[in-house]
């Protein structure tokens, strides 16, 4: 195998399962850069081997996922789904269906109590007088005729 030295052209795929947003940044340096896209992208690279030869700890796994959503969305769909509980109701149903597929979804009872309240206040019944008057006149005859 050959070995590498400065100025070998090094060529490489990006994965399917790049994420949407480094794709972007990627458009974006490429736009900003034009010509000298491939040295920007070459002296990060080196930065990047550099900073594994150092020692310096790997990235963690990132706990946060993305996931690209749908263009016809309005904005306050927009807004609902960057919601924290949103979030929340959103990671326990991915859990839920990790550990198994062909359960029942359950939602935490206190979550949806929560957002069923925020949703729909509740009415409290009015007693009104002359209500229940008319409904005693007109409706109500406990005659046994």
């Amino acid at each position: 195998m050959e070995k590498f030295h400065g100025g070998k052209v090094v060529s490489f795929r990006l994965p399917h399962e790049t994420p949407i947003d480094v794709l972007n940044f990627l458009t974006d340096l490429k736009e900003e850069h034009q010509r000298k896209f491939s040295s920007e992208i070459a002296d990060r690279f080196v930065a990047t081997m550099q900073e594994e030869l150092a020692g310096k700890p790997k990235k963690k796994f990132d706990k946060s996922l993305s996931i690209p959503i749908p263009e016809d969305l309005t904005p306050e769909e927009i807004k609902y789904l960057q919601n924290h509980r949103t979030k929340a109701i959103i990671g326990q149903l991915l859990v839920q269906l990790l550990k198994d597929p062909t359960a029942e979804i359950k939602i935490n009872s206190s979550e949806e109590e929560k957002i069923i309240n925020k949703e729909e206040p509740k009415k409290n019944f009015v007693n009104d007088q002359k209500l229940q008057s008319f409904a005693q006149q007109n409706f109500l005859d406990f005659d046994d005729d």
